[in-house]
């Protein structure tokens, strides 16, 4: 039992290690990627929405931070049953999809990036078709099927 445990974390260690290819870091909200400024995350609206804009300032796209209640979802950590979202208006075409971002600006950076949405300081269109595709409205639907009932006491 102990050599399987062993073995597991081995694995374990060893495949996290390769897939940090890329080093992300933050600084005055300029995203640098091992180093080179790709591009800038700014958190606005009491820290409710995020801006990505390319490093000349232009805004290519814009995260509004939503929520809603489902009974569906409620928990002994989430006794409400709030759902956190977020918007994501394209400022190129105007189009929008909804999506789940747990965590801040390095989980925005890393989103952004896993997703290749910006490519040499504009909004990558291909990228943004198969994000708005996969993701598309499916919080709103869900809020506009939200049942929750809360009963104060």
């Amino acid at each position: 039992m102990k050599n399987i445990l062993l073995l597991a974390f081995t694995f374990f260690v060893l495949s996290t290690s390769f897939a940090q290819k890329e080093k992300i870091s933050i600084d005055k909200d300029v995203v640098s990627v091992n180093g080179v400024p790709v591009f800038e995350l700014d958190v606005t609206d009491n820290g409710n929405s995020i801006k990505l804009s390319n490093l000349e300032g232009k805004e290519l796209a814009y995260f509004q931070g939503l929520d809603f209640y489902d009974s569906q979802e409620i928990t002994s950590g989430n006794p409400k049953g709030r759902v956190i979202y977020y918007e994501i208006t394209f400022m190129n075409d105007k189009r929008q999809c909804e999506a789940h971002i747990p965590g801040m600006r390095k989980a925005f950076a890393k989103y952004i990036l896993e997703n290749k949405l910006v490519v040499d300081g504009e909004i990558n269109e291909e990228a943004e078709s198969r994000l708005i595709l996969i993701n598309g409205k499916k919080f709103s639907e869900r809020k506009k099927n939200s049942t929750t009932i809360i009963i104060v006491r």
